[in-house]
């Protein structure tokens, strides 16, 4: 198992790396553990895997027999403000299903490694919009380079129904207590780190007995994000010797010509980070 970039900043931890043989055409590697820690006890709970296991013709990449690429995302939102260099510890377990139908443990993979983060500006001003008769507060807000993340919070219209908000680009994590952690991503073509305001469209009540339609409350609910007299800092290398740090969009051994889509404009290349077992 290789590690091969990371990136860090004050809403992802994103990790890039690739497994190498011995796996039959087709076979996949499995994540059975995942655990990413910092020296100082923070955790971050893992969001996401996105991988690619032989060709991809969207990708334009082949890669080499026995071998699988992917990309690890983990969520650093809780604990912003974060430091300006990160040691982290990623412990990795594998399961392979063999042939015979046996699922095949692999490690435990440790890896210990240094990383820059990449600041960004956390908003705490409570801020209310009403639309369609309904309150919705948004209670913090974390603008970084991956995007914008917020706590929204608003009473169930009808207590009867399960509620979610709809946002305008995003993806939507339920906290309880009628509190939701919304993701904003970046548009295509539009710099990081935040749109000039974060839009709700759309209240979404699915009746838990399945016997009515979707009730569908539309808005929008618009919070504006105004940064004046809040400075994003600027980004920062760690100066690793073993370690290139870059702010130009990269091309990456495994993942081509152009970047993948969740691999951020600027990482740390990993070298001799690597165990075999």
């Amino acid at each position: 198992m290789l590690l091969e970039w990371a990136y860090a900043d004050w809403n992802a931890i994103r990790i890039g790396y690739r497994v190498q043989g011995p796996l039959d055409p087709g076979q996949r590697a499995a994540l059975s553990e995942v655990l990413l820690s910092d020296e100082a006890g923070r955790s971050f709970p893992p969001e996401m895997e996105e991988g690619v296991l032989g060709a991809s013709e969207a990708m334009r990449m082949a890669l080499p027999p026995g071998e699988q690429a992917s990309i690890l995302s983990f969520e650093s939102w809780a604990h912003a403000p974060l430091p300006d260099l990160l040691r982290l510890r990623l412990r990795l377990r594998l399961a392979i299903d063999l042939p015979s139908g046996v699922r095949e443990e692999r490690g435990p993979f440790a890896f210990d490694f240094r990383i820059p983060v990449h600041p960004g500006v956390i908003r705490e001003d409570r801020q209310t919009a009403v639309a369609n008769g309904v309150a919705v507060t948004m209670e913090r807000a974390v603008i970084a380079p991956s995007g914008v993340r917020a706590r929204i919070c608003f009473p169930p219209p009808d207590p009867r129904r399960i509620w979610r908000p709809l946002p305008d680009g995003g993806a939507v994590r339920e906290e309880g207590d009628g509190c939701f952690r919304v993701f904003f991503f970046p548009r295509p073509g539009v710099a990081a780190p935040a749109p000039g305001a974060l839009r709700i469209l759309e209240l979404i009540g699915v009746d838990p007995r399945g016997q009515d339609e979707p009730l569908r409350l539309p808005g929008p609910w618009v919070f504006p994000l105004d940064l004046s007299g809040s400075e994003a800092p600027s980004r920062r290398s760690s100066g690793m010797p073993d370690a290139h740090f870059s702010d130009h969009r990269p091309r990456h051994p495994v993942f081509g010509g152009d970047p993948y889509p969740f691999r951020p404009d600027s990482v740390q290349e990993l070298s001799g980070t690597s165990i075999r077992l």
